[in-house]
């Protein structure tokens, strides 16, 4: 870890297709405030268990509509790395567990916090359940990768 790097935290989903079934990695960054995560995107690799993390330009995080920046995100870092394999994982929606008791400790209970819903990065459906949460070391212990872009530093 570099002194003047930016450190990040964060942890690994691991994602399955109810579609087709195919399954891949997701950084989910973290942090005690907005600020320690703003203008970061994480990258997954389409072919096999790899991240690629990097910070957004200052044109990439401003573009309107958003989804402009992220397409000029993905092409500059695939271009950087002369890669055509990288995606970005969507959040295309969340589940929300139905709770209708009136009773708040019957609520309390039953609630569950709402679940992401991810868009395939193989079949591009609003498919996509986590089906399991790792440390980025335990991501590395079992063959991932984690490829850092510019000056950012992983806290482990």
């Amino acid at each position: 870890m570099k002194k003047n790097d930016r450190k990040i935290e964060g942890y690994i989903v691991w994602i399955e297709c109810q579609h087709c079934n195919e399954k891949f990695p997701a950084f989910t960054f973290s942090g005690d405030i907005d600020q320690v995560t703003e203008g970061l995107g994480a990258l997954s690799c389409m072919t096999d268990p790899e991240i690629i993390i990097s910070e957004l330009t200052a044109s990439e995080w401003n573009s309107m509509p958003p989804e402009v920046g992220i397409k000029k995100f993905v092409q500059r870092v695939s271009n950087l790395l002369d890669r055509d394999d990288l995606i970005l994982p969507v959040i295309a929606s969340y589940e929300h567990s139905e709770t209708d008791d009136a009773n708040f400790q019957e609520f309390l209970k039953k609630y569950k916090p709402s679940m992401p819903v991810y868009k395939c990065i193989k079949c591009g459906r609003e498919s996509g359940r986590v089906i399991r949460t790792i440390s980025p070391s335990d991501f590395k212990a079992e063959g991932g990768a984690i490829q850092l872009v510019g000056k950012l530093s992983l806290k482990t």
